[in-house]
């Protein structure tokens, strides 16, 4: 599931560092990603690979998005 308006991870992590407050980021090692995927038993390629989504079938269906960017669903999580 993507908004109509996907954005990378770099934004994401930026957009969401400004909601909660957070200045600067450190970038995860890729180490550190496949070891702890190994503890949750997740597979690393969920955050390590890329994958650019775009919701066609529901903008086709009329889908009508609440919040179509990201800045503006960042607050409505209530998560700073």
């Amino acid at each position: 599931m993507s908004s109509p308006t996907p954005v990378t991870n770099k934004e994401f992590m930026k957009t969401m560092r400004k909601q909660i407050g957070i200045g600067i980021g450190l970038p995860a090692p890729e180490f550190a990603i496949r070891l702890g995927s190994v503890l949750t038993g997740v597979d690393a390629s969920l955050i390590l690979d890329s994958s650019r989504v775009f919701p066609k079938k529901l903008i086709d269906h009329g889908f009508m998005f609440n919040f179509p960017e990201l800045a503006d669903a960042l607050p409505a999580l209530e998560i700073g």
